[in-house]
């Protein structure tokens, strides 16, 4: 098998699990646990992105897989403010990035090509879909927040597609939709999100789905916690808080979270995690150069036994790897 083939046939993993074997655009998607996200929060499960338009696309270091993730990364920067989630599928060829590079993680490998992107990043979906009849790789898919298929194609085919798709999608979250009643409300939720007002005027369905939303959130926010993002944990809190303030249930839920701020542990967290952003904020715009990772190490053996001191020795490891990378 030569590595064109190779890489044809692996590129229909990675949407494969999301699409399924029968579905179309209208259609509801199943549901999917994707591979762990370089730069997600905790929500690894496609019906976990309910509410927000999901844009997956296929990257490679080879055959176009490099212009596909600079257009998925244009849409994330283009629609920040609109909800929408961008994952992008990794394929390698031949055990590569194509470059020649063996084995290099992929978390570094990003923050290499595409400093400061904000999308989710992760290997490749299983299993195999069939992809005959729409083109060949890279491959995207856009899901709306009902959950339904709106596009699906390869962008050397239907390049235009992907961000029609988008649109698509984007504009369903804004309008809302379902009946009447529920796209009102959906719009007031998604669209606007509007949260309080959400909570303050819902019954049945409509409610839980508020309701969801706030436990989606709130595992996000342990999620950050135990991955030692407090800063990130505590500005979901504080905005979260005051979107829940009239709903007894939810504030206790969300002054528990925000009571581990204010103990001495917390204040430490707080601290550590200020010094090591400063420590990344570089690198949002320029990937890391020879010994980057030095103050980065310097911090995590001053903060042994936190949370932000083991991420701040991950971020080191992901750095110096990413600094060898050609």
């Amino acid at each position: 098998m030569n590595q064109l083939t190779a890489l044809i046939l692996t590129a229909s993993f990675s949407v494969g699990l999301l699409l399924g074997q029968a579905a179309k655009v209208g259609e509801e998607v199943r549901d999917m646990t994707f591979p762990e996200f370089n730069q997600g929060d905790g929500r690894q499960k496609l019906s976990e992105f309910r509410g927000q338009p999901v844009l997956v696309v296929t990257f490679a270091d080879v055959f176009g897989g490099l212009s596909a993730a600079m257009r998925g990364i244009k849409l994330a920067k283009a629609h920040r403010n609109d909800g929408l989630v961008v994952i992008m599928t990794r394929v390698k060829a031949g055990g590569t990035f194509g470059d020649g590079t063996e084995g290099v993680d992929l978390a570094a490998w990003t923050m290499k090509r595409y400093p400061g992107a904000d999308v989710r990043v992760c290997d490749r979906v299983r299993p195999a879909w069939n992809w005959r009849g729409l083109g060949m790789f890279p491959y995207y898919a856009v899901i709306g927040p009902d959950g339904k298929l709106v596009g699906v194609g390869a962008m050397p085919k239907t390049p235009k597609g992907l961000a029609q798709g988008v649109a698509t999608a984007v504009a369903q979250v804004r309008k809302g939709w379902g009946s009447k009643e529920e796209a009102a409300f959906r719009k007031r939720l998604h669209g606007k999100q509007d949260l309080a007002f959400a909570l303050a005027n819902s019954t049945g369905l409509l409610r839980g789905e508020a309701n969801g939303i706030v436990a989606r959130r709130l595992k996000a926010i342990d999620w950050m916690l135990d991955d030692g993002q407090w800063l990130r944990a505590k500005k979901a809190a504080d905005k979260l808080s005051k979107q829940v303030a009239a709903d007894a249930e939810h504030s206790k839920a969300v002054d528990e979270r925000l009571a581990r701020f204010v103990t001495p542990a917390g204040e430490r967290e707080l601290g550590l995690d200020k010094k090591l952003q400063r420590l990344l904020k570089p690198f949002q715009k320029r990937a890391p150069g020879k010994n980057a990772d030095r103050a980065l190490r310097k911090l995590a053996k001053t903060a042994t036994g936190t949370t932000v001191g083991a991420r701040a020795e991950r971020m080191a490891s992901r750095v110096a790897a990413a600094a060898k990378i050609r």
